[in-house]
């Protein structure tokens, strides 16, 4: 599991998001960590357009037949 990258007090930037977004969205990051980034996602129109093409291409690729 990732280890939290950012302190307590302090939300994240694009650049900080983009840098994790993989990992939290495979489940990877520590629950403060997952809380930030969902915190951002829920206040930032791009990166949250840029969170549901990574889901769209993971569904993509798990769809596909073997």
């Amino acid at each position: 599991m990732i280890k939290s990258l950012f302190r307590r007090d302090k939300g994240l930037s694009c650049d900080q998001v983009m840098e994790v977004l993989q990992s939290y969205l495979d489940g990877e990051t520590d629950a403060d960590t997952a809380k930030k980034v969902a915190s951002h996602l829920s206040e930032c129109h791009d990166c949250d357009l840029e969170s549901k093409v990574y889901q769209r291409i993971k569904m993509s690729l798990n769809d596909r037949p073997e």
